[in-house]
């Protein structure tokens, strides 16, 4: 396991180094969609340090991530080639946007994980963060962006069943399923 620059990397590494004591500013943002980590204004293939619970997981290569709920796997996730997922389904899910590669697919995690993406030391543009397509914040080289799931969840009224509501909007707004003629 490896960072970008072929070093160790583990989550203490992420936040910039060890050689001391550093300040670091967080910033907290509660979305309902997603979390798009996405190249900024210079079109160069991005690199993303993929950590899960603390542990490296893998680099992602590519435009981007969406990092979505479940009630945003219908939305940009899904343009991006992403499954759709029933909202009552507690998970985090993952897309890459147009991934360098062929084994880079989406991925389906518990609530439960802690998700951290890392901007390696050495990449050649910086990124930007955007939260529910309203919020951009620019990144910089080893800055992480920690994605978890909120204590607080948000209800939603629903007047029948929610399943049956939920494959209703996919058919009526999305035509999923719908025979084209």
């Amino acid at each position: 396991r490896k960072s970008s620059d072929d070093s160790p990397l583990d989550a203490s590494d992420a936040a910039g180094g060890s050689d001391g004591v550093e300040e670091e500013v967080i910033l907290q943002q509660h979305v309902l969609n997603e979390c798009v980590i996405a190249r900024g204004a210079k079109a160069a293939l991005q690199r993303f340090d993929f950590i899960v619970d603390g542990k490296y997981v893998t680099q992602f290569q590519g435009d981007g991530l969406i990092i979505c709920t479940p009630s945003g796997s219908s939305a940009y996730s899904m343009a991006a080639g992403g499954s759709l997922v029933a909202p009552n389904v507690p998970c985090i899910m993952v897309t890459p946007i147009a991934p360098h590669g062929l084994n880079q697919r989406p991925l389906v995690l518990p609530a439960s994980a802690s998700i951290e993406i890392v901007i390696p030391r050495n990449t050649r543009s910086l990124p930007v963060a955007c939260f529910d397509g309203a919020i951009e914040i620019g990144l910089d080289r080893s800055q992480r962006v920690r994605i978890t799931t909120s204590m607080s969840p948000v209800p939603f009224v629903s007047y029948s069943q929610h399943l049956d509501d939920w494959f209703h909007s996919l058919t009526s707004k999305l035509h999923w399923a719908k025979q084209l003629r």
